[in-house]
């Protein structure tokens, strides 16, 4: 049973239980669970039911309910800020990935360094930039810092991105490009505006800005998120007393309560 749902409308589908195997009556329960996919995005998602005989099938898929309460939780909702700015959330503090290294004797006098060479000499905050709930052919911005770990200065710039859809631009307070190399004292922080100027369609961008020190290139990823599909429905169905050999229908309510329309599958 495959359905097409456009964002807000919602659709009844029916639901038809198989009757039990055996005793003269048996209440069935049908789980559901549920994860509306975009249309441009592929073919619809199933939605998985139980199997026959009455019996529960265990799944670790989340209910409907349980992907509605994540999705609303305060975490995840658009961090909106002044001057539009586009929801971004700091995820946890992880090792940036190190693309290559460089001869530090080649750009700096102080050859050595206190940092050790699995971490970049200089911290990203946040390690990884999300832009969530935005609009089309608008521009968002998000901060990013770079703190010198070590105990000399440092220099450190962003390259610029090959990309239409993302700039790197000069701090609060600064006036120099963006791209260019920047000297930072140790325990300092530079910063920079990542703006995200996504085009007509409302979709998924991905992109990789390239930091370059004294010593390593490495990797701060840049995800954007475009508006998601989000299905309402019962967690699941109870199918009450039923003959045996008797086919039981029941209604149920599926509403698309996302910002894109999606397709969906029963079975």
């Amino acid at each position: 049973m495959s359905q097409r749902l456009n964002a807000g409308p919602s659709g009844a589908v029916t639901a038809r239980g198989p009757a039990p195997a055996r005793g003269p009556a048996a209440a069935v329960k049908v789980p559901l669970s549920a994860r509306g996919t975009a249309s441009d995005r592929g073919p619809g998602v199933s939605l998985h039911g139980a199997s026959s005989g009455g019996a529960t099938s265990s799944t670790a898929r989340p209910r409907p309910s349980e992907v509605i309460a994540a999705a609303r939780q305060p975490g995840a909702a658009v961090h909106a800020g002044l001057g539009r700015k586009a929801g971004y959330h700091p995820q946890e503090q992880t090792t940036p990935r190190i693309l290559s290294f460089n001869n530090l004797s080649d750009f700096s006098n102080h050859a050595d360094s206190v940092v050790s060479v699995d971490v970049p000499l200089f911290r990203p905050t946040p390690a990884e930039i999300r832009f969530s709930g935005f609009e089309a052919l608008q521009s968002f911005d998000a901060t990013l810092s770079l703190r010198n770990q070590d105990n000399v200065a440092r220099r450190v710039k962003i390259l610029p991105p090959d990309s239409n859809f993302f700039e790197v631009l000069p701090g609060r307070g600064r006036k120099a490009s963006g791209s260019a190399d920047n000297k930072v004292a140790p325990g300092m922080e530079i910063s920079y505006i990542i703006r995200f100027k996504p085009d007509a369609q409302v979709e998924d961008y991905h992109y990789d800005l390239i930091v370059v020190t004294e010593r390593e290139k490495f990797v701060v990823p840049i995800r954007a998120r475009g508006g998601s599909a989000l299905l309402e429905m019962p967690d699941s169905l109870d199918f009450g007393t039923a003959p045996v050999k008797y086919e039981t229908d029941k209604t149920i309510l599926v509403r698309n309560v996302g910002e894109k329309a999606t397709k969906f599958l029963l079975k």
